[in-house]
Order: structure tokens, then C-alpha cells, then sequence
């Protein structure tokens, strides 16, 4: 729990959760990489978001780069066998501080998608791309 000032509109502190999640879809903007840190290897994945416009906001498309870490055996295998530079991915995950460099997400689970629709396994992915 948070205590945030002025939440209720009176002045008044209240008390309010916190959660922090994140979904996120994008196109991989690089190759996965693996580096060893603190706490064991992970990989590190930067996808591009794109915002098309709108008609109450900016008139052209918004681009963003993120930054995705992945932690676990696992994780590490699929995501360095399956992903390259290009292939589209569904993120779910938390944000968390990564110093000077802004935020990253932390990934907790995700989706392989292919022509925008979530692909159910590896082996659908598999099955996709060799078509």
C-alpha cells in the first residue's frame, strides 16, 4: 500500500494499491542477447512500440524503444531459439529501475504473435514460419 496526499481530492491521505504491470506488444528491434549479471544470466530484448495516430493526439505515429529483460533457463532457451530482429512479441510484465538508463520490464510471461495474432506455441510458430 501507498499512502498518496491528496488522492480523495480533499487534502486528505489515502490509502490506495499499487500494481505494477505491464503488457506490452512489439516487433523486435535486434536479435535476443545474453548477458551475465548479479544475479545469473538473462536476456535482453528491445522491442519497437508504434502508436498510430489519433484523432485527439499527435497527428503522426508515435515510435518507442523498450527495454525487456528475461530471467530463468527456460525463458532464455525459447526466447534465443525462437526470436530474431522483426519477429513480433507479447510482453507481460512489471516495470523496474534500471539507474541512470530509465525503466526496463521485467518479463513474467509471453506470447509469440505472428501477422498480429497471438501464436499458441512454439510449435504453431514453427508451423507458421515454414509456411
Amino acid at each position: 500500500m501507498c499512502s498518496v496526499v491528496g488522492a480523495s481530492g480533499g487534502g486528505r491521505e489515502m490509502e490506495v494499491d499499487v500494481i505494477n504491470q505491464v503488457l506490452v506488444a512489439g516487433l523486435l528491434a535486434e536479435d535476443p542477447r545474453v548477458v551475465e549479471g548479479a544475479g545469473g544470466p538473462c536476456v535482453e530484448l528491445e522491442l519497437l512500440l508504434e502508436r498510430p495516430p489519433r484523432e485527439w493526439g499527435p497527428a503522426q505515429t508515435e515510435r518507442t524503444r523498450v527495454r525487456v529483460s528475461a530471467f530463468g533457463d527456460g525463458r532464455i532457451a525459447t526466447l534465443t531459439r525462437y526470436l530474431r530482429k522483426g519477429r513480433a512479441l507479447l510482453v507481460h510484465g512489471f516495470l523496474r529501475a534500471r539507474g541512470a538508463d530509465g525503466l526496463q520490464v521485467v518479463l513474467e510471461r509471453f506470447e509469440f504473435m505472428e501477422d498480429g495474432l497471438v501464436a499458441r506455441s512454439p510449435d504453431e510458430v514453427r508451423r507458421v514460419a515454414a509456411a
